[in-house]
Parts: structure tokens; C-alpha cells; sequence
């Protein structure tokens, strides 16, 4: 599951040049035999999504309303030993990431010295909250999983300060603190240094 990584490092490469992919999509299949729905089950590529338009691949969001919406009918197994989820419905097997499995891989990642995480792409995830209570769950897990939870920024506070009357003259002053900003939102970057 982590070959490339290692592949890479194996090979000289410096952990902090590397960035982990982690996928808004699913790899999906027709299964030739819908009693046979486990990992290496033979298929073909299956159907695509409104959004997606691509057999065989359906984005997360369209993944995740098709379980909101046929609750019933979608089975969902979580392989323990790859640590992600599946899920199937009729004949259509699908391989996907939710937001234990992002995070999972992104505290990997961190774990391995790694320069960040990077997700493909945003718009795949479920920008509009449809099966979640916050938009771009797997993205903002990811960001959070890696380096923390995004901190908002408090609004600059603003401190006069008026001299007190005295037999000189002294001018009035005012003295403008600035919020440090630190990260940039997670929907443009997961990196630390961002």
C-alpha cells in the first residue's frame, strides 16, 4: 500500500521533498458475480457518476450520496489490513477513502518525516456538506490529521494610549496590534509551511 514512498526513499530521496497523494475519488467495478464482492473480485469498470463522466471512477461526493441516499441497498466493509473502506451496491464495487482512512494516511505521512499531503482534486470531495455536517470533510482531515486543526485567527485588536497632561507637551499615540496569520486555508494547502 505505501510502495511508492518507499520506493522513493529507498532510492536517496529526502522525506521533506516528498507529498503524499491522498484520492477524492473512488476506483470502481461491475463484479462479474455479485456473491463475490471481496478485494480481487474480477469486473469490469463501472458506471460513471453525473459528475465525474469517467467509467470505472466516481468522485467521493457522488460516493457518499449514493450511500446517503440507497442506505439499504450499500454495504460498506472496512479492510483491516489496507485500513480503508469499500463499499458495494448490486453489482457496483467501489474502492474508496473516508475520513478515518485520510486521516490515517495523513498521520502516515507525518509519521514518515514527509513535506505534507496533497489531495486529488478539492472538487471531488463533498464541497456542499450532502453526508456531512462540515464541507470538504476528507480535505479538512487530512490538514487537521497532519498538522492540526486550522486555527482561526483572532481580529487585530486596537489599543490607544493618551499621555497624561503634564507642563510638557506630549503628542497622543496609538498603537495597532496585528493578528499573526499562520496557514492558509486548508482548501489550498495541507502543507506546514503554508
Amino acid at each position: 500500500q505505501d510502495y511508492s514512498i518507499h520506493y522513493w526513499l529507498s532510492r536517496g530521496a529526502p522525506a521533506d521533498k516528498l507529498v503524499l497523494g491522498l484520492p477524492m475519488y473512488g476506483r470502481c467495478w461491475t463484479l462479474d458475480d455479485i456473491y463475490h464482492h471481496g478485494i480481487g473480485a474480477y469486473g469490469t469498470p463501472g458506471p460513471s457518476g453525473p459528475y465525474s463522466a469517467t467509467a470505472g471512477i466516481l468522485f467521493y461526493s457522488e460516493i457518499c450520496k449514493h450511500q446517503k441516499n440507497h442506505p439499504g441497498e450499500y454495504t460498506i466493509v472496512n479492510d483491516e489490513e489496507m485500513e480503508v473502506p469499500y463499499g458495494y451496491w448490486n453489482k457496483v464495487w467501489c474502492g474508496y477513502d473516508h475520513e478515518e482512512s485520510i486521516a490515517n494516511k495523513a498521520v502516515y505521512a507525518h509519521t514518515l518525516g514527509l513535506r505534507g499531503v496533497m489531495v486529488w482534486t478539492v472538487d471531488q470531495d463533498d464541497a456542499h456538506r450532502e453526508c456531512s455536517t462540515k464541507n470538504f470533510p476528507l480535505t479538512k482531515m487530512a490538514r487537521e490529521a497532519f498538522i492540526g486543526p486550522l486555527i482561526t485567527p483572532k481580529p487585530p485588536s486596537t489599543t490607544t494610549t493618551t499621555a497624561s497632561p503634564s507642563t510638557t507637551t506630549k503628542p497622543s499615540s496609538t498603537t495597532t496590534a496585528s493578528a499573526i496569520t499562520t496557514g492558509l486555508s486548508c482548501y489550498s494547502c495541507v502543507l506546514p509551511h503554508c
